[in-house]
C-alpha cells in the first residue's frame, strides 16, 4: 500500500507541521506501507527529497528538493515521461490555518484520494473559534462567554467594543479567531492593552474572540478517534494561558493521566465524544478544556482537528502505540472513502436536451 504523508504548508504552524511530519516517517511500519513523504513548502508547492524524517534537513538551506504533482492517478515528478506513483492514501499532517483549514481535504477530496483527517466542513469549523464556539453553544455544549469582531468593526467602532468588552471586566483573553499553537494570544488587562492586543492579534487574521479569563482554572487535553477516546490530561504551566513557548520549546507538565476525580474524567471523555459528533469530525482530534475550580464549571476551549503529533502519546496509556495509532488512522481513512464512494453521485435530467425554450430558460 502506498501511503503519502504530507507536511509543512503555507501557515504559521510550518514548523510544527514538520517535527509532526517527521515523528509520523519515523513511526509508520516501513514494512505494511511504501511511504511517500512529501513536504509541502511556504509556496505551497508539493515537493520530495531525500532523509524527510530528520530534523536536520529541514534546518539546512542546501538541500535538494525536486516538485511533483499530486493527480487523481497519483505522484508525478514533472517532466513529460516521469513515471507516476499511485497514492491509496494520504496522512495528512499538516496543522494551520491555509492547510488544516479544510483546503487539503477539498484537494484530496477532489482527486478521490482517502485522507486521514477531517472532511472539508469539519476541518473549516474547527479551525475557526468563533464559528466553532457558536455551534457548540447551539447544541448546549458549555464554552466560556465570548465576543467577536472583524477588521471593520475595529477601525469604525473602538469605542464600542471597549465598552463591550469592559462588561467582562479585566483580565480578558485576546485570540485570532483561525490560528492554532497560542499564536497570537495575548492576556490584557486594560484599555491601551486591549487596543494593541487588537492591532496585533488583525495581522494574523480578520477576525477576533475575546474571553474573560478565569481566576483560577486547570487545563486538560482528550483526543478522540472516532468511539475510541485517550486518557485525559493535564497541562500545567506557569503562564496565565499555555504559551507557544509552552508548547513547544518549554518544560511544561504534563500530567498523564491527570489526577482527577471519575466523575469529571468521564465528564471530559464524554463531553470530548460529544464535540467530535458535533462538527461530524474525521481522524485523530483533541479538545482541550478549561476547568473553573472556584465554580466546578468545565468548559471547553477549543478543538485541534489535525493535533500535534496526531495526539499519538494521549493513547499509549491505553496501550495504542504511534504506529498502530498510525494503521488504525489509515483503515478509517479507506472506510470512510469507500462509504463516500457509495453515496449517489448523478441525478437523471434532461436539462441539457431540453428543446425549444432555451432563451427563456433561467439557470439560477
Amino acid at each position: 500500500m502506498n501511503v503519502a504523508v504530507v507536511f509543512g504548508g503555507n501557515t504559521v504552524e510550518h514548523e510544527i507541521s514538520i517535527l509532526t511530519g517527521i515523528q509520523v516517517l519515523n513511526s509508520i511500519h516501513p514494512k505494511k506501507y511504501h511511504v511517500i513523504p512529501i513536504f509541502l513548502n511556504k509556496s505551497n508547492q508539493f515537493m520530495i527529497g531525500e532523509n524527510f524524517d530528520c530534523v536536520d534537513t529541514f534546518r539546512r538551506n542546501d538541500v535538494i528538493l525536486e516538485e511533483v504533482m499530486i493527480t487523481q492517478a497519483g505522484v508525478k515528478k514533472k517532466g513529460k515521461f516521469s513515471k507516476i506513483i499511485p497514492i491509496d492514501v494520504v496522512i495528512n499532517a499538516t496543522h494551520g490555518y491555509g492547510c488544516e483549514s479544510g483546503e487539503l481535504a477539498g484537494f484530496f477530496s477532489i482527486l478521490n484520494i482517502p485522507y486521514t483527517s477531517s472532511d472539508v466542513l469539519a476541518a473549516s469549523i474547527g479551525q475557526d473559534k468563533i464559528t466553532f464556539k457558536k455551534i457548540l453553544n447551539y447544541d448546549h455544549i458549555p464554552t466560556l462567554p465570548f465576543l467577536s469582531y472583524d477588521e471593520e468593526d475595529f477601525k469604525t467602532k473602538k469605542e464600542e467594543i471597549i465598552q463591550e468588552v469592559e462588561t467582562f471586566k479585566y483580565p480578558v483573553i485576546v485570540k485570532p479567531s483561525n490560528l492554532g499553537s497560542s499564536i497570537g494570544i495575548k492576556k490584557v488587562l486594560d484599555q491601551e492593552q486591549l487596543l494593541l492586543a487588537l492591532h496585533q492579534a488583525f495581522k494574523y487574521d480578520k477576525r477576533v474572540l475575546i474571553e474573560p479569563m478565569l481566576e483560577s482554572f486547570r487545563e486538560f487535553n482528550c483526543a478522540v478517534l472516532d468511539r475510541l477516546t485517550s486518557s485525559v490530561e493535564e497541562v500545567i504551566t506557569n503562564h496565565s494561558f499555555l504559551t507557544f513557548e509552552d508548547k513547544y520549546e518549554s518544560t511544561t507538565e504534563h500530567i498523564l493521566p491527570a489526577h482527577i476525580s471519575n466523575d469529571l474524567e468521564n465528564e471530559i471523555m464524554e463531553l470530548a465524544k460529544k464535540v467530535y459528533k458535533t462538527i461530524q469530525n474525521k481522524g485523530v482530534s483533541r479538545i482541550d478544556f478549561l476547568y473553573d475550580t472556584q465554580n466546578n464549571q468545565l468548559y471547553v476551549n477549543e478543538i485541534n482537528t489535525i493535533p500535534g503529533s496526531l495526539a499519538y502519546y494521549l493513547f499509549e496509556d491505553k496501550g495504542i502505540y504511534f504506529d498502530e495509532l498510525l494503521d488504525i488512522l489509515i483503515e478509517k481513512a479507506i472506510q470512510e472513502d469507500y462509504y463516500r464512494k457509495q453515496k449517489i453521485k448523478s441525478f437523471p435530467s434532461n436539462a441539457l436536451n431540453f428543446q425549444g425554450k432555451q432563451s427563456k430558460l433561467k439557470i439560477k
